[in-house]
């Protein structure tokens, strides 16, 4: 028998060749010993090809995430200042300024609406203007305080400017026939001729025409006051009145007009030392009647009662009264 070298031990497995094979890089047919299996070019071979698809494979999810995570700030940055801001005009106007507010007599304006509503309308309506005029009242007419103002000639006969108040303590301290300025909006021309200037202020107010601004009441503070003084006060400047005498109780003197019964009870009417005015009147409430069986008219007498304020038809009311003696 002749000497036989021994065959050496296969170097490989099934396993480890499949494993190789899917590189394709290097064909394994290429590098097999078909008398022992593979040969070391072979192994060398894979190793290397292993190592040249683990980089790709690392290079590769790193750019990816590189990719991924550059994507939102890209996205982001469209939405900064930068991107979104808008050119500024270069030969943008200056903001203009509010232009100052006309100025026209209470007279004129009247006049405008009574020779031409529609052209009254375009001139006023809805326009806020300084008004000026004499102070004709200062009134309540149930939604709040207004001055009635009047012209410098009494060339209308009928209609009139009523200016409401914003705040009536503006207009606490005028008086009747005092020249006046007030800033308002101009609702335009209602019933019965009434100019309406709505949410007034009083800009301006000089001293009463024909003469001096008329002092404050000698007995505003005081509890007894005239029955003439007490008109007086209201038909002058009824904010006024109100502040000095309404809701408090106070002694009035004056002489007996007239003893009535008006439905709801007896009252007296006192009248004046001299009769100023034709229109108004000053009546106390009676709470016993059998206090004024007594009087007659004419007669000097001294009532206490609270001061309701001035109502309709230019009535001062005071109620709950009783006849001192």
């Amino acid at each position: 028998m002749g000497f036989m070298r021994e065959k050496p031990a296969p170097l490989y497995t099934e396993s480890y060749l499949i494993s190789c094979l899917p590189l394709g890089i290097f064909p394994a047919p290429l590098f097999y010993d078909y008398q022992g299996g593979l040969s070391m070019k072979w192994l060398k071979g894979c190793g290397l090809a292993a190592l040249i698809f683990l980089v790709i494979v690392i290079g590769a999810a790193i750019l990816f995430r590189l990719t991924a995570d550059r994507a939102p700030e890209s996205a982001s940055g469209a939405d900064t200042p930068e991107a979104t801001a808008t050119p500024v005009p270069v030969n943008a106007d200056p903001p203009t300024a509010t232009p100052e507010p006309e100025t026209v007599t209470a007279q004129q304006l009247m006049q405008d609406f009574r020779d031409n509503e529609i052209r009254g309308d375009q001139l006023h309506k809805d326009q806020v203007k300084y008004v000026t005029g004499r102070v004709d009242d200062i009134r309540d007419d149930g939604s709040g305080y207004y001055i009635r103002l009047g012209f410098e000639g009494e060339a209308l006969d009928f209609g009139q400017v009523r200016c409401t108040l914003r705040d009536p303590a503006e207009a606490a301290d005028l008086r009747t026939g005092q020249a006046v300025t007030v800033l308002g909006r101009i609702a335009g021309l209602g019933l019965f001729d009434v100019v309406e200037i709505e949410d007034c202020a009083v800009t301006q107010a000089e001293a009463a025409l024909g003469g001096t601004e008329s002092a404050a009441p000698a007995n505003a503070a005081s509890d007894t006051v005239t029955a003439q003084q007490l008109m007086q006060d209201f038909r002058d400047n009824e904010i006024r009145g109100d502040q000095l005498h309404k809701g408090q109780i106070k002694s009035v003197t004056g002489r007996v007009d007239d003893i009535r019964d008006d439905g709801s009870g007896y009252y007296v009417r006192l009248g004046f030392e001299s009769e100023a005015w034709d229109f108004g009147q000053v009546r106390c409430q009676l709470s016993d009647p059998e206090q004024a069986v007594t009087l007659r008219t004419g007669e000097a007498v001294t009532v206490r009662g609270r001061i309701a304020g001035l109502g309709l038809l230019d009535v001062v009311t005071i109620e709950d009264c009783t006849v001192e003696p």
